[in-house]
């Protein structure tokens, strides 16, 4: 999506407006795919990607698409809603400015709840009550499996600003050559998507933060939840120690991995 520009200062990169190169690839192959569709991303952000996950799941509700994405991907309702807003806010101002309207869908969205209202099979890698660097045992993952057969993987965020800000690469694997190497994907994505259910984390961490009598984890063991467990999760911990919501815990939630709901 870049151009090599000759400035006074010498050579450098400018964007090509409207090109969307390894966006257009990835759409490409999900509408392609036939029988499976299998996300695994730190992120999804890219409106492209994820326009054309929902198209897909909509006129084939029989496939099998599930997306996996990284704790701080998980929005509330509300938040959903709120960006839903400004989104339709910035478009009414744009008005017929193509430049503007495209720096409006341009900007970061969020796209976990659209694609679980839609009933898109959906979960988190999660670990923690509020995101933090310093602690987060992330999902760094960036590829998509079609049908079992064809893997795209690489630097690429599924974001607007992999595609148009940084330098990215994605590299796309057929079976056909590497039959091993795309049967591995196929596996590490099983493995993540039941993360921590066969030890029966959730239920267990439910328990030990609902019968609390002192300190908690709010940063704990990773495992794969679905849209309505986080809700849950979170709920509780507000419930159990509502200073997580406080402006201390919200500036430095390094210092806060546990929460103790008899702190005043």
């Amino acid at each position: 999506n870049f151009d090599v520009k000759t400035t006074s200062h010498g050579q450098t990169f400018s964007v090509v407006t409207g090109r969307n190169t390894v966006a257009d690839a990835l759409v490409a192959q999900i509408e392609a795919a036939t029988t499976s569709i299998h996300v695994a991303s730190g992120h999804l952000r890219s409106r492209p990607v994820s326009e054309a996950l929902l198209a897909k799941a909509a006129a084939h509700p029989e496939m099998d698409i599930r997306v996996l994405l990284d704790n701080q991907e998980y929005i509330s309702e509300w938040t959903a809603t709120n960006q839903e807003a400004e989104l339709a806010a910035c478009l009414a101002a744009a008005g017929d400015s193509e430049s503007a309207v495209r720096k409006c869908l341009d900007k970061g969205f969020y796209y976990s709840y659209p694609l679980y209202a839609a009933g898109i099979p959906l979960r988190f890698k999660y670990y923690c009550y509020r995101w933090h660097y310093t602690y987060a045992v992330q999902m760094h993952h960036k590829y998509m499996v079609f049908d079992g057969r064809v893997v795209a993987s690489g630097s690429y965020n599924l974001s607007d600003n992999a595609e148009h800000n940084t330098m990215e690469n994605m590299v796309f694997y057929d079976s056909s050559a590497l039959p091993d190497l795309v049967a591995a994907f196929e596996a590490n994505f099983a493995s993540l998507w039941d993360l921590g259910e066969a030890e029966g984390l959730y239920p267990k961490l439910l328990e030990e933060i609902d019968t609390a009598t002192g300190p908690f984890p709010i940063v704990f063991e990773p495992m794969a939840l679905g849209w309505e467990e986080v809700t849950v999760l979170k709920a509780l911990i507000k419930e159990k120690c509502p200073q997580v919501t406080s402006d201390e815990f919200a500036s430095n939630p390094q210092s806060h991995t546990w929460c103790d709901p008899t702190d005043s």
